[in-house]
């Protein structure tokens, strides 16, 4: 397909997300599939403008913008290329399939330390895109994939091969910035059949949106959202729910389990006391199949905060 593609260069933050708010984005598409931070209903329930995204930035988030930077170049420089920060967003308007970028990959420049793999993608397809991920060396351990067929986590490919969908461009590295001292990399190509096929999904979600149809609830994992949807009470409006079999089934469900959570804490408690009795003044304890770690944490302030108000929620048990 040949459509326009239509690109907004980078204002401000709240421009930006108004942008990608209309579209589902390339951090988004994985949701379509089961393997977004966020379930197809949560993304169904924030594009409809039911609930507000949980994800807010943060400390962690923060840190990993300001060293991005550090690691594309330090990519580029292993590998003998020049690189751009493609700070734009483009979309395809008709399908409301859009996407933000790291880097772009633009040209070839110094000696090669490592190889040649991008600096041969760049001379033959022209230019591709830079994706940066810091990763943790145990989750690199035991999410990626290396070797001869190296593969990232699903997430992480289907937002590279919506990315060259949306760029219509050739190519992509993935560059895994490991355990803060490591780099690994995995170049990819552009599927048009993959990317057709998270076009699909994107225009079926849409149109499903557009009816009033919903994704299915997955729980536990939409509680939250759910607890957004439901977060009202009206005052003075009581259910009688006596012969409904669907609503006493889960509130026994309900109770069995808050019971069993009960005893689960008394339990935990139990073998808690025990430990500290035999252990007295411990810092440290190495067990045989564990090890605890019970050092002082020094004194801290808690400034006081205006609690929001919410939706009560508790069953009780009812007196034979």
């Amino acid at each position: 397909m040949n459509e326009q593609r239509e690109i907004i260069s980078w204002v401000d933050e709240e421009t930006w997300l108004k942008a990608k708010a209309i579209d589902i984005t390339s951090t988004e598409s994985a949701s379509l599939y089961g393997y977004g931070r966020e379930t197809a209903f949560e993304l169904a329930c924030r594009k409809d403008g039911k609930t507000e995204s949980r994800f807010k930035p943060n400390e962690r988030t923060e840190i990993g913008k300001e060293i991005e930077n550090a690691i594309a170049l330090r990519a580029a420089r292993l590998f003998g290329v020049t690189i751009r920060h493609k700070n734009e967003y483009m979309r395809i308007h008709s399908a409301r399939m859009g996407s933000s970028f790291d880097y772009e990959i633009c040209g070839i420049e110094g000696n090669v330390i490592e190889d040649n793999r991008l600096r041969q993608a760049f001379g033959s397809m022209g230019p591709g895109l830079l994706e940066v991920k810091n990763v943790d060396r145990m989750v690199f351990k035991n999410e990626w994939c290396v070797g001869e067929q190296p593969e990232a986590p699903a997430h992480i490919e289907i937002q590279v091969q919506h990315q060259l969908e949306v760029s219509e461009l050739a190519w992509a590295v993935i560059v895994a910035f490991v355990g803060g001292n490591h780099i690994e990399i995995i170049l990819r190509l552009r599927d048009q059949a993959v990317g057709a096929a998270i076009r699909h999904a994107i225009g079926r979600f849409w149109h499903k949106l557009s009816l009033g149809e919903y994704p299915p609830v997955s729980l536990p994992e939409d509680i939250d959202v759910l607890r957004q949807i439901y977060g009202y009470a009206e005052p003075g409006y009581i259910l009688d729910a006596q012969e409904n079999d669907d609503i006493n089934h889960w509130i026994d469900k309900y109770i069995r389990n808050l019971e069993a959570e009960k005893t689960a804490v008394d339990n935990k408690q139990t073998a808690q006391g025990n430990i500290l009795q035999l252990i007295g003044n411990a810092e440290r304890v190495i067990g045989r199949d564990a090890v605890i770690t019970c050092g002082m944490l020094a004194p801290a302030e808690v400034k006081a905060y205006t609690r929001k108000g919410y939706r009560n929620f508790r069953v009780t048990k009812k007196s034979q």
